[in-house]
């Protein structure tokens, strides 16, 4: 049986969160974003709080343990096997699914691109990173 490194899950979770922050930021990906959901930037903070971005940590904390689980079920022992893993588990359960509500919801490709790249990226991260810590 193997061992999960929960430290170096919190840390991923963590980084993971962070990178979100970065994402959405007008540095990044934000201002394409809001375009893309069709709300302004006033809208975006009125709806923020507290509960949210807790809700948002818990969710990358989830993501980062179960991530620790496919790295250690595959026998990912290198960055680059976390990586393949990480890929692999966001074309499995994250491109598939958010694709399908983007088609019925009807939003644009271009939601879909930022919101699936984020997760893509935190996921071969999280993916790599687990695999050698």
């Amino acid at each position: 049986m193997y061992q999960i490194n929960y430290l170096a899950v919190l840390v991923m979770a963590i980084a993971y969160f962070a990178i979100g922050a970065i994402w959405y930021s007008p540095v990044l990906f934000g201002k394409a974003w809001m375009e893309a959901l069709g709300k302004s930037a006033e809208e975006i903070k009125a709806g923020a709080s507290p509960k949210l971005y807790l809700g948002a940590f818990v969710s990358a904390l989830a993501l980062c343990y179960i991530m620790a689980h496919f790295v250690k079920y595959v026998n990912a022992t290198t960055f680059w096997g976390g990586v393949i893993t990480g890929f692999a588990a966001w074309v499995g359960f994250v491109a598939t699914v958010m694709g399908m509500n983007a088609l019925f919801q009807g939003t644009s490709g271009r939601l879909y691109i930022i919101d699936a790249g984020y997760a893509l990226v935190g996921m071969i991260l999280a993916g790599g990173v687990l695999a050698v810590w």
